[in-house]
């Protein structure tokens, strides 16, 4: 599904399934490092709100931010497409439960 997405133009990918948060490098249709050039997708997952939070995950040079033990929510702008128009670019904002912006991030849609 990954190569799929990727190279057909996908951008994002969400999922929630960990109950932390986590910003993926760009990655190929491999799931691996691109080379110069190549199509990506970026995957980020928020699943800081479920029953029980978890640690961040360490370890994956894959991962490009993460946080763990924090209730949140991610915030998803997509931009361009108001009115009918064509998107032109992405960008996110994991906040903690207060509204504290933890991190965020952006790319241009393909």
């Amino acid at each position: 599904m990954w190569k799929l997405l990727t190279d057909n133009g996908g951008d994002l990918v969400l999922n929630a399934h960990l109950h932390s948060m986590v910003e993926y490098q760009p990655l190929n249709d491999a799931l691996g490092t691109p080379s110069s050039g190549q199509a990506t997708m970026v995957q980020l997952v928020n699943g800081a709100g479920g029953h029980e939070l978890s640690p961040a995950p360490t370890g994956d040079a894959l991962v490009a931010w993460a946080q763990g033990n924090t209730t949140g929510t991610i915030e998803l702008t997509l931009n361009g497409a108001a009115m009918g128009g064509t998107p032109n670019h992405l960008s996110w904002r994991y906040q903690d439960k207060n509204g504290l912006t933890l991190h965020s991030g952006s790319r241009n849609c393909s």
